[in-house]
């Protein structure tokens, strides 16, 4: 333990998860030592809703502006006497009223916001609100070595947000306890209370500062994992649609990883027991079919594949349904019309000819 950051060390050899003659793989784990660091808030932004928290999990556009490591944000609260708390906010209320209306007020212009503040707060009771003691407090985790630079982006992260963050010096044991569940009734409070590191909220801004939003967590269906702009990790799949219209149109520049993506999701597919096929018109996915153990088809003149479309047709149930040969019929015309002519139109005569060769 250092006064501004724990050094964390676990065990370096560790099962890897395989096995090997029946036994467990013992392998190198690295890292083996994180740099814990924990941090309170000094300063708070005027005005804060509930969705402004998504600001404090790293920004949507700027790359700089989002979590370098793993990052734990806490709120911890605790419930006193409702009726003590009261009066205190009544006393609280009658004091700075009376000397935001002196003549030292002129030295001292906050006493005025204090009062309309205490006024609020007196007013917010009035309705059932209640005051809480609460403490929020910040841990990143960090492999050893980048702690410095990854609580210089988790300030500045903050910072963009309206809030400034304090360094817990010599304090670094009670964020990394208010970090874990359940510490806040085994003597936590107690603690933070005797240190005057808990700070007098209504219920309303406790329920404002409480860190609950996160990206999104994406569906059930594993077969395409994903990690969004701020670090979470979630999967999507074409088949998530209930309702069908399973179609999707990828877009972007030139190597801006399209061919990669559908090539992964198409390996998940794969694994996931489906059947793939893919019309590839730019060779992108030869050496992904090959590498699976798929059959790469190119149509050239010399590869000798001859494809009969007349052979897609169930001769059974053409014989007894009636409406499934007609289908038969407009298909195979359609495939003849476009090989006879794939630009210009057919006339009457040729598309005569053609219904009568098929007929």
């Amino acid at each position: 333990i250092e006064p501004d950051r724990i050094l964390l060390r676990t065990e370096r050899f560790r099962p890897t998860g395989k096995t090997v003659e029946n036994a467990p793989e013992i392998g190198e784990i690295y890292p083996n030592t994180f740099d814990v660091r924990s941090f309170s808030v000094r300063n708070l932004p005027q005005r804060w809703a509930p969705w402004d928290m998504a600001k404090l999990i790293g920004d949507m556009f700027a790359d700089k502006l989002r979590m370098p490591c793993p990052v734990s944000t806490n709120l911890c609260l605790d419930f006193p006497d409702a009726e003590s708390e009261g009066q205190r906010a009544s006393r609280k209320f009658m004091r700075t009223t009376s000397l935001a209306d002196s003549k030292s007020a002129k030295m001292l212009p906050q006493l005025k916001d204090q009062s309309a503040e205490w006024k609020f707060v007196k007013d917010e009771l009035r309705q059932g609100r209640k005051l809480v003691q609460a403490f929020y407090s910040v841990t990143s985790f960090s492999p050893k070595g980048k702690g410095d630079a990854n609580e210089r982006v988790l300030k500045s992260v903050y910072r963009a947000a309206g809030w400034d963050l304090l360094d817990d010096r010599y304090l670094q044991i009670q964020g990394l306890l208010a970090a874990m569940p359940m510490t806040m009734a085994n003597g936590l409070s107690y603690d933070l209370k005797n240190m005057k590191r808990m700070r007098t909220v209504l219920t309303t801004t406790a329920a404002s500062l409480m860190p609950l939003q996160g990206e999104y967590l994406g569906g059930a269906n594993p077969h395409l994992m994903l990690i969004g702009r701020r670090g979470q990790p979630f999967f999507w799949s074409p088949f998530e649609n209930t309702a069908g219209n399973h179609n999707v149109a990828v877009f972007g520049k030139s190597g801006s990883g399209k061919s990669v993506a559908l090539q992964e999701l198409c390996s998940s597919m794969v694994g996931a027991g489906a059947k793939v096929v893919v019309i590839d018109d730019g060779r992108s996915f030869e050496h992904s079919a090959k590498l699976q153990g798929g059959a790469f088809v190119e149509f050239t003149m010399s590869s000798g594949f001859c494809i009969n479309p007349f052979s897609m047709i169930d001769p059974v149930l053409a014989e007894t349904d009636e409406d499934y040969l007609m289908d038969c019929f407009a298909m195979l015309k359609s495939i003849v019309n476009q090989m006879a002519r794939h630009i210009d139109k057919l006339d009457d005569t040729e598309r005569g000819l053609i219904d009568g060769a098929i007929n």
